[in-house]
């Protein structure tokens, strides 16, 4: 539970769900003692204490015992750094599953990054796993400890990826058959989110969509990072802008050897790309907020996961190399840290 999962937990625990919640350090320590504030879009907050509908853990045996015998965990959403999801899958997820009694086990992924699905079939030992995806353009901010802000208004796009198909029992004969099929099972996740001005729909190529946000980040993150600058800035620099345009377009080759549906001209996500850049003009990136804190960032699931399936493939990823090789030295020069 970091910002958005902070933020998603007061949303379903508002229209009526139980929660169960993994927190870590001094945001665990104030949300058990003292319960979690939820400041809203309006500046309006609300304080919301733990009692027999939320509940906090920050260690497994804490966690395990007071899931023991539970049946009707519907679904599992994982709001963690996507580099974290590995040892997450492998200190929790499996034990948990286990205590699930449905024949299917319904997670929710709602992460930066493409490949993290890969990580959960590798790791994850069962035959009835489902895996969505989410992309949210909702803003969250932990102000502090037990205190997270709704910054802006977004919408969430949740989909069933088609490397489901790939890992499990589905017949890809029948996808549009399946795609409806699971649409259905989360339509209830939908409505509850819906019911709190969430903004939720079902994509059914979600794997497109998070393809055109990959082509955003792979163009903005490490590249104003780098710099040390904020989106806007890359504007103003042919040769920020001819390095973008390079990055993207190493993403779309791999892409459409993938099978992903794509534009047949990369010059669309180059423009998307600019276009989020201007309307971000003043956003310091995540990734680079992440280095400010002196913190691991995304790039292996962003750059580096171009430059990992360029060698797959056999699809030269010159920029994206560049591009991941230096955000992996500024983490560890500490270089850019301020608090």
């Amino acid at each position: 539970m970091g910002a958005i999962g902070s933020l998603l937990a007061v949303k379903l625990l508002k229209t009526g769900n139980n929660v169960i919640g993994l927190c870590r350090h001094e945001h665990y320590n104030v949300i058990k003692n003292n319960g979690i504030v939820h400041e809203d879009i309006n500046g309006l907050k609300e304080l919301i204490k733990c009692d027999e509908k939320f509940k906090v853990f920050n260690n497994r045996r804490d966690l395990f015992n007071n899931i023991n015998g539970e049946n009707n965990i519907d679904w599992i959403l994982i709001t963690s750094k996507a580099y974290s999801l590995k040892d997450i899958t492998k200190e929790y997820l499996n034990d948990i599953i286990k205590k699930i009694t449905y024949p299917n086990i319904n997670i929710l992924l709602v992460q930066n990054g493409i490949g993290n699905e890969e990580i959960l079939f590798k790791y994850v030992k069962n035959n009835y796993l489902n895996v969505y995806r989410a992309i949210t353009t909702h803003g969250a901010y932990l102000f502090q400890p037990g205190f997270v802000k709704h910054t802006g208004i977004g919408d969430i796009k949740i989909g069933f990826p088609k490397i489901n198909f790939s890992k499990s029992k589905y017949n890809k004969n029948n996808f549009s058959k399946e795609i409806k099929i699971k649409r259905e099972l989360i339509l209830p996740l939908i409505k509850e989110f819906n019911n709190s001005n969430l903004n939720s729909i079902f994509i059914d190529d979600i794997d497109l969509i998070l393809w055109e946000k990959i082509f955003i980040n792979v163009g903005i993150n490490a590249l104003a990072s780098i710099y040390n600058i904020k989106n806007g800035e890359l504007l103003n620099n042919e040769k920020y802008i001819n390095i973008i345009e390079k990055a993207i377009i190493e993403a779309w080759l791999i892409s459409k050897r993938l099978g992903i549906k794509v534009e047949e001209n990369p010059k669309k996500y180059l423009n998307l790309t600019l276009d989020v850049a201007y309307k971000t003009a003043n956003n310091i990136n995540s990734m680079l907020q992440d280095l400010y804190k002196g913190r691991k960032t995304e790039i292996e699931f962003i750059n580096g996961y171009i430059s990992k399936y360029g060698k797959k493939l056999g699809i030269s990823t010159p920029i994206n190399d560049y591009l991941t090789n230096k955000i992996r030295k500024l983490e560890k020069s500490n270089k850019y840290k301020i608090i």
